[in-house]
């Protein structure tokens, strides 16, 4: 995820039911935040704002179809 210019984010292990992958991926020291889950949406929301990120669009010819069933 870092490699390719993501953003990393691990839940805090005094939040977690079980703390061992939290742990294991702070550990990594490729984590830019250790936030609980309920902080984790408003971090996101900030980080989306910042960066303007959209979501792309996406591309079909003029052959496919969306099936929403």
């Amino acid at each position: 995820i870092k490699e390719s210019g993501g953003i990393t984010l691990v839940q805090d292990a005094d939040s977690a039911k079980y703390d061992g992958m939290p742990k294991s991926a702070f550990e990594t020291g490729l984590i830019d935040a250790v936030l609980s889950p309920e902080k984790m949406a408003t971090q996101l929301l900030s980080i989306l704002e910042e960066r303007q990120y959209k979501l792309p669009e996406p591309e079909l010819n003029s052959e496919e179809t969306i099936d929403f069933h």
